[in-house]
């Protein structure tokens, strides 16, 4: 699954903002505040589909770590633990809105196949060539900023609006929607983490343990030639880089490593289709190579990501939000 387009609108630093025909691989220029804004819409619209997700892109967005979501199946409320920021990053109307036209991946379209067998009008419009999903999420905030009420405003296959509420809303919606969460990660610098790594080296899941492996072969390979990365346990399971003879944590390498390192597993052990990667030309001496070894990891057999979004780099074709 990747985002062929995007339209935002209510964020204070990027009002509203489009853009159309992506491809496998999106350069974000522009003012930070302007793409930051944008990764933050992509995070409203595809983090706002599970608790889970919903939870996890409120403490992206800021709005504190750990904010209770409410709802049964879908969210329906974050209540926000720092009112303040909820003010700065939201313009006046309170409302942020994001849109995005996705095109599915043959599982996923494939089940709206299946679907399709007791709706007609579904079968019309996935025989359209080219049928996508589009999906509107909208987040509407109180006048104290201290909860977030948050919907899915839209949801067309193809040419087709399928109904959100009443009996005519489709039994399956709901949980085929669910289904698309956890399909984007936003990577921002940081360290990895050693038990996600840990868990997949042990793994009884052949593809976890081959994906572990192919962290390994990463770190030694171009273009980051670190070394060789080692999980080690005591009280706690840390990560260690071996230089020459020495066994050293990750930590004693420096940020860099630690966020290469990070990067990595990301795009390796996260599960992600769409991987979101801020600021990635401080990850390496080589930015060029590192780009190129972002753009291969969409394209390559075996990995799950299909699409990469550079925040902060430039160049033809890139998006200048802000």
């Amino acid at each position: 699954m990747y985002i062929r387009s995007i339209a935002t609108e209510g964020l204070r630093a990027l009002t509203a903002f489009e853009a159309p025909d992506l491809g496998r691989v999106v350069r974000v220029s522009g003012t930070p505040p302007g793409r930051t804004a944008l990764a933050d819409a992509l995070s409203i619209v595809l983090g706002s589909l599970t608790l889970e997700d919903c939870a996890t892109t409120a403490t992206q967005l800021g709005l504190g770590r750990g904010c209770e979501v409410r709802g049964e199946t879908f969210p329906e409320e974050v209540v926000v633990q720092r009112p303040e920021v909820a003010r700065c990053l939201v313009g006046q109307e309170r409302t942020i809105r994001v849109r995005v036209e996705l095109v599915l991946d043959p599982p996923q379209y494939g089940a709206l196949r299946t679907h399709a067998l007791r709706d007609p009008r579904l079968v019309r419009a996935l025989g359209a060539e080219g049928a996508t999903l589009g999906l509107a999420v909208g987040w509407v905030f109180t006048r104290d900023w201290t909860v977030a009420a948050t919907s899915v405003l839209s949801v067309k296959v193809g040419g087709l609006d399928l109904p959100l509420v009443g009996d005519e809303r489709p039994a399956w919606l709901w949980p085929f929607l669910a289904g698309l969460g956890g399909r984007l990660r936003r990577r921002a610098p940081g360290p990895p983490d050693p038990l996600a790594l840990a868990r997949a080296e042990r793994s009884v899941d052949l593809e976890q343990r081959e994906a572990a492996r192919r962290v390994h072969q990463t770190v030694r390979g171009a273009p980051f030639r670190l070394g060789h990365l080692e999980v080690v346990d005591g009280e706690t399971t840390w990560l260690g880089l071996r230089a020459g003879e020495d066994l050293l944590p990750l930590r004693s390498f420096g940020p860099r490593v630690e966020d290469a390192v990070g990067l990595i597993e990301a795009v390796h052990l996260s599960g992600g289709e769409i991987l979101v990667v801020e600021a990635p030309l401080d990850l390496s001496e080589r930015p060029r190579a590192l780009l190129s070894w972002l753009r291969r990891q969409s394209e390559a057999d075996g990995s799950a990501l299909e699409q990469v979004w550079l925040i902060g780099v430039g160049g033809e074709g890139a998006l200048e939000p802000g």
